[in-house]
């Protein structure tokens, strides 16, 4: 594990050291400026929440009954909640950020079902930008259970033996050079105009998932057909697409919504009842963060909320939700 998360960071950080040449010198514009004090330290608390939902594939020339059928008979997971803090040091326009989990947020169970590792970089320049997540959670909650006559069997609803781990890298290009993302997510730019921008992405994505036994509750497995038995699987693919951005300054105060959606084809190879099945299949990626707040001389704060959403068009469905509230502040020296 150690190693893989290595060998991430080193990817990553690779990268960023062949965009730095090429955009370290970025000077002040109207619309953007740096701040006089260039050391900039933000500290933050955040909510992230996980769902993955795993829906039938829909036939051709279903009836009525057929379709209501499979759509009862989508599932959904979801891991503990729990509260964690993070801290970034910046210079200019280089920096870092550490996250760590500080608490478990109390559920109906009592104790704490989640074992995570949980990696977000993300590196901004006036025209490059660059995502990197690792997310590896083992430990889920079916969250729809009573719909599904499963509350009654901890075994069932309770499922400590789910492993579920994505990596996704995303690399945009900025068309306007009046548009500071560093200003809205990292606080160490003044945004002083509104501006908005197309982006262009890239995005490449692997997502593995492992079980003890089927991830389907029995009540489930027939809406499923050939895929029933639903037990582990390896997904991955690259996606291209393109977004907006709008950033939106009053006084000291900022506000920022960038979006973007990318789509691409995925390689699927998984294991049901009837054994390895593998397809190539279209996917689709959203991408959207907001982020509101104060940016003053001397200190920051604000809200700032990241959606993801990761899914295939046909065949069995995977759906990985992530949404992640932060509140967050911080001072610059």
């Amino acid at each position: 594990m150690k190693l893989k998360i290595h060998n991430i960071i080193m990817i990553y950080l690779a990268h960023i050291i062949l965009i730095i040449p090429l955009h370290a010198e970025e000077n002040d514009k109207t619309a953007v400026s740096l701040l006089e004090d260039q050391i900039t330290v933000r500290l933050s608390l955040q909510v992230p929440l996980v769902l993955v939902c795993i829906k039938p594939e829909i036939k051709s020339n279903e009836t009525a009954s057929e379709e209501e059928a499979r759509e009862d008979a989508h599932i959904t997971y979801m891991p503990d909640l729990r509260l964690s803090g993070g801290i970034g040091l910046y210079y200019k326009g280089f920096g870092f950020s550490y996250i760590k989990k500080i608490t478990d947020i109390p559920t109906g169970n009592g104790h704490a079902l989640t074992d995570y590792t949980d990696i977000r970089l993300n590196e901004y320049y006036r025209k490059f930008g660059a995502d990197l997540v690792y997310m590896d959670y083992k430990g889920f909650n079916l969250t729809d259970s009573n719909e599904h006559g499963c509350s009654g069997s901890d075994s069932k609803t309770k499922r400590s033996d789910i492993h579920f781990r994505t990596i996704s890298t995303s690399l945009f290009y900025i068309f306007s050079d009046e548009f500071s993302l560093r200003a809205s997510f990292m606080q160490n730019e003044k945004q002083n105009e509104w501006d908005w921008t197309i982006i262009a992405v890239v995005s490449s994505i692997y997502q593995s998932l492992g079980s003890d036994f089927s991830i389907i509750p029995e009540e489930n497995e027939a809406a499923f057909g050939n895929n029933s038995g639903l037990k582990s699987g390896v997904f991955k693919g690259t996606a291209a697409g393109a977004g907006f951005g709008i950033t939106v300054p009053y006084e000291d105060y900022l506000f920022t919504v960038v979006s973007y959606f990318g789509s691409g084809y995925m390689y699927r190879k998984y294991q049901t009842y009837d054994g390895t099945q593998t397809d190539h299949d279209g996917f689709y990626r959203i991408n959207s963060k907001s982020s509101i707040g104060y940016n003053g001389n001397s200190y920051f704060y604000g809200l700032s909320f990241v959606f993801d959403s990761i899914a295939n068009y046909s065949g069995i469905r995977i759906l990985a939700n992530t949404y992640t509230a932060e509140l967050y502040s911080g001072f610059h020296f």
